[in-house]
């Protein structure tokens, strides 16, 4: 009506109370009030347009426009100003559900990568979750519910990633099993393993020199957890391995009976006196050396692994160093050879004979005490079992 009373006036039909009904349908309409709040808020390059707000629209009569369903900020400026490219990201907000689209994703990570200075893709291995906020993409995690390596793999989908290249990796990623065994298998082609058992050999270092520092707390230093996850039926102990997962392994008692009870099926042993037949090489020949250089020999490391048992040390391949200096192991072993003699008067030691060595296996003793003599090997058993006989004679 007033255009038809003054035709001369430049009217603004939004700063009357209502604008005519469809009026913001129209997109000339829509353009006309945008190109004229920018006039308003004193834009002059396309650049300015991203420091606009929503209460700019209520101040300057554009609420009725923003309030049509579908409109956004971003689209209303972009279809006032179309010979520029906005970027929605660069505007205060990004339209809601922006982040959400793959092909808006896909977009702005373009953009961010030139913004960074990226040239080759593997440079994006470089990007961290912090990037994204400095440069107008802090959103863009949240609100696609994805993971930094999860939108460069959208990028650039023909190439395989690997999450742990990246500079940073998200808090809890080593937790899922498929993630661990992807690296490991990953790793393994890297360090050339060709054999499942290859993986013996494996070091601490060889994770931290291959972007794996964190991942062996998830095993607890334990590299043999490790290997079963990457090869569950692989027969997998940490004797096996090179290098012991932890360096104090053989000091712990349960460590060395567990290592033990595993080497008994290996030697097909099934009572206790069938270790008596074992010998230093056999551990050797299974995965014992570092259990050898602690205890030395199987004399000590048998009984140290099954202490319920009664042992006979002298009845092992070697007794353990120092063992015949004791007068009470001397003692014990004189007790058990009267034993096996069946004594029954002082005169019967007299018939020991130098050849009964191998049978009663005193041969150490023999060489370490006596000096090679018999006759006064006879003189300390035989002592030895006139002073228990009398000792029984008095209980009695």
């Amino acid at each position: 009506m007033f255009e038809r009373l003054f035709p001369d006036h430049d009217w603004v039909p939004w700063r009357f109370r209502n604008v005519p009904h469809g009026y913001w349908s129209k997109p000339e309409n829509r353009q006309r009030y945008v190109r004229w709040l920018g006039k308003q808020l004193g834009y002059t390059k396309p650049e300015h347009w991203y420091r606009i707000a929503r209460e700019d629209f209520g101040r300057h009569h554009g609420n009725g426009l923003l309030s049509e369903a579908g409109r956004t900020i971003q689209g209303l400026v972009a279809e006032a100003v179309s010979n520029f490219d906005f970027k929605p990201w660069l505007f205060r907000h990004a339209p809601i559900g922006f982040w959400t689209k793959k092909s808006n994703r896909i977009r702005y990570l373009k953009w961010l990568g030139a913004q960074i200075g990226y040239r080759r893709p593997s440079d994006w291995y470089q990007v961290t979750a912090k990037d994204f906020p400095k440069h107008s993409g802090g959103a863009i995690l949240f609100a696609s519910g994805m993971r930094v390596h999860e939108l460069v793999a959208e990028l650039y989908s023909n190439r395989t990633w690997h999450p742990w290249l990246f500079a940073q990796l998200e808090h809890n990623y080593w937790k899922d099993l498929a993630h661990r065994v992807a690296y490991l298998k990953w790793l393994g082609k890297r360090l050339g393993y060709r054999r499942p058992t290859d993986w013996f050999g494996i070091k601490r270092s060889d994770f931290a020199q291959n972007h794996g520092y964190v991942i062996v707390d998830e095993w607890k230093g334990d590299f043999t957890r490790a290997i079963r996850e990457l090869y569950p039926k692989l027969e997998c102990e940490p004797w096996m391995l090179k290098r012991i997962p932890h360096g104090s392994f053989w000091d712990k008692q349960p460590n060395r009976r567990r290592y033990l009870t595993w080497l008994a099926k290996r030697l097909g042993i099934k009572r206790p006196a069938d270790w008596y037949q074992v010998r230093i090489a056999d551990l050797r020949r299974h995965y014992g050396k570092g259990l050898i250089h602690k205890l030395q020999s199987v004399a000590a490391i048998v009984p140290d692994a099954f202490p319920e048992h009664s042992w006979k040390p002298w009845l092992f391949d070697r007794v353990p160093q120092g063992f015949w200096s004791s007068r009470r192991n001397r003692n014990d072993y004189f007790d058990w050879w009267a034993n096996q003699l069946k004594i029954r008067d002082a005169s019967d030691w007299d018939r020991l004979l130098t050849k009964d060595q191998r049978e009663f296996r005193f041969g150490g003793l023999l060489n370490s005490v006596f000096g090679g003599s018999v006759r006064n090997l006879q003189a300390a058993a035989k002592r030895r079992w006139l002073t228990q006989t009398r000792t029984a004679a008095r209980r009695d």
